[in-house]
């Protein structure tokens, strides 16, 4: 058997063909969607800045004289955008605090202190995308992210800003003082929303929010403003990711309601999760804060249809390595993604093509000890826990491994968010 799942989408923004990639091997974008002309970026002196000679560091914040910063410094917007990053005169306002963009020119950096940049008018510290952890020069409640046309030079995003980590259900921040909605000052109107922060699931971090509208099911904001365009991780409403297809056939990336789950099969202690937990708590844009029932696949909610359309799957059949190994995602088994089920097909007959209809999973039995038949049961279709999975023995033969079951799709790399000066 092989599930023909739909994509998730790791490649988060881009251009088009030509455009150069980032880091990551994704296409790379500006903030106004156009992609990076690699001709155009250029290291031109900016003379308000004494800049010793050779590259400066914006984490380390080695590179320059005393007295300076190393910031990325916008040259020009029009008609293209140009950046650099050099040495500045230092800033006056403290991360966390309220920040303006300069003219482009000589005077186009923000007035952030030393080791920030300024992102949606807030001054957050810069980071290293390519390091893990307290590695990236993020706190341990912060996550490094790579914003479109931030600190991109020749194609290339180098670093990246430190965003607070979040709950993705209950849209509230992590640490010893919770914030709702990530902070935004109307939690009942999120201009902040909870996105994961890359590639895979393994932390999320607040981010300026999409469009409200753009939940379930609905086309995310994406790099050229078309269905068919890159999705930005931030592109949808707070508490909905870019993630799913349209189906099997319209190969679209749509925003995907993230939903609380629980097993789901026949019996009548798991038929009742079949749209999530009814007990679960998440937030919906409109409220102020979460709410019990809220986390469930249904319209009005954290779906777009009726019960028996979409099923709230876990997050961790999207989330195996190569070997078909469940990742190390703290959210594996408590977060989940609606999933419009009868939209796709899976191969029954083993022939590498689709011809069967994804089945509803509260129509399946649990898996039976023993069991080696390869579509017969809702741990086939990723709707069990990781103990009651395929992957325990004896395993199921062929290619009916969860890792086969989902196509992930448009390249390798993190994904990228929407950015907003």
């Amino acid at each position: 058997m092989r599930i023909i799942w739909p994509t998730i989408l790791l490649v988060a923004c881009g251009g088009g063909g030509s455009s150069p990639n980032d880091a990551g091997g994704n296409p790379a974008i500006d903030a106004r969607h156009d992609p990076i002309d690699a001709a155009t970026l250029v290291d031109a002196a900016v003379p308000t800045g004494d800049a010793p000679a050779g590259a400066c560091n914006p984490v380390t914040q080695t590179g320059c004289n005393a007295g300076d910063r190393c910031t990325e410094v916008t040259l020009q917007e029009t008609p293209q955008r140009v950046t650099s990053i050099q040495c500045v005169p230092d800033g006056t306002v403290a991360i966390g605090g309220a920040c303006t963009q300069g003219t482009p020119g000589q005077t186009g950096f923000d007035n952030c202190l030393k080791g920030g940049i300024c992102v949606s008018s807030e001054c957050k510290a810069t980071c290293d995308p390519q390091q893990a952890g307290v590695a990236s020069g993020c706190d341990a409640v912060h996550s490094c992210s790579r914003y479109n046309g931030l600190f991109t030079v020749g194609g290339t995003i180098l670093y990246g800003a430190c965003d607070p980590q979040c709950d993705p259900l209950t849209q509230r921040t992590l640490g010893s003082t919770p914030r709702e909605a990530c902070g935004s000052t109307s939690p009942a109107a999120p201009t902040s929303g909870c996105y994961r922060t890359g590639d895979p699931f393994e932390t999320f971090s607040c981010a300026n929010a999409g469009d409200p509208t753009k939940t379930d099911r609905q086309v995310p904001a994406t790099d050229d403003g078309t269905p068919s365009g890159n999705a930005f991780i931030n592109g949808c409403a707070a508490g909905f990711m870019p993630l799913f297809f349209e189906s099997g056939t319209v190969q679209e990336t749509r925003c995907t309601g993230s939903c609380v789950p629980g097993e789901i099969d026949n019996t009548t202690a798991h038929a009742v999760n079949a749209q999530g937990v009814p007990t679960g708590v998440a937030k919906l844009v409109g409220q102020s804060v979460p709410r019990v029932g809220d986390g469930l696949c249904l319209a009005g909610k954290k779906g777009s249809g009726v019960a028996g359309k979409e099923n709230c799957v876990f997050v961790w059949p999207f989330l195996t390595d190569a070997n078909g190994n469940p990742g190390p995602s703290t959210f594996n088994e408590t977060l989940g993604f609606c999933f419009a089920f009868g939209q796709f097909q899976y191969d029954s007959d083993g022939d590498a093509i689709p011809d069967k209809t994804i089945p509803d999973c509260k129509l399946l039995p649990p898996r039976t000890p023993g069991d080696t038949v390869v579509d017969n049961d809702a741990a086939d279709f990723g709707c069990q826990l990781i103990a009651h999975s395929s992957f325990v023995a004896p395993v199921k033969p062929g290619p009916s491994a969860i890792k086969n079951l989902i196509r992930i799709g448009n390249g390798p790399g993190n994904a990228v968010r929407h950015l907003i000066r």
